[in-house]
């Protein structure tokens, strides 16, 4: 009986004598930029003109004036849509540029943690 409790007492302070070895966390963000369907970037397509046969059915000055309503709201159209593509595509490219500039500043400061842990 009385080892046994000599054993007991040496397994309580071998395990009392051992310091346990310091751990540190280091924590690390990323940011991920989630872009838009790359069919919301493309520039857009123009309108189609009046149909053939609606067109022959029309008078001279019909003609001309439904060729020239199409043609300028075409040409609004398409210049209004790619306006707002390109903002779109601007955005994205900054947004990028940002996302990529936070990851590495918080892979240079990770990097520093680490090493000023594995200096101590």
């Amino acid at each position: 009986m009385m080892k046994a409790l000599i054993l007991v007492a040496l397994f309580a302070l071998a395990g009392c004598t051992t310091t346990p070895p310091e751990v540190r966390v280091i924590e690390s963000e990323k940011m991920v930029l989630l872009e838009p369907d790359q069919q919301y970037l493309v520039d857009c397509q123009s309108s189609e003109p009046p149909y053939v046969s609606d067109y022959k059915n029309m008078g001279k000055d019909e003609r001309e004036d439904a060729l020239v309503r199409s043609l300028t709201a075409a040409y609004e159209h398409r210049q209004k849509c790619t306006v707002e593509k390109k903002s779109l595509r601007d955005l994205v490219a900054k947004q990028k540029a940002i996302v990529a500039e936070y990851n590495l500043k918080e892979e240079a400061r990770v990097k520093a943690l680490k090493t000023q842990l594995e200096k101590k």
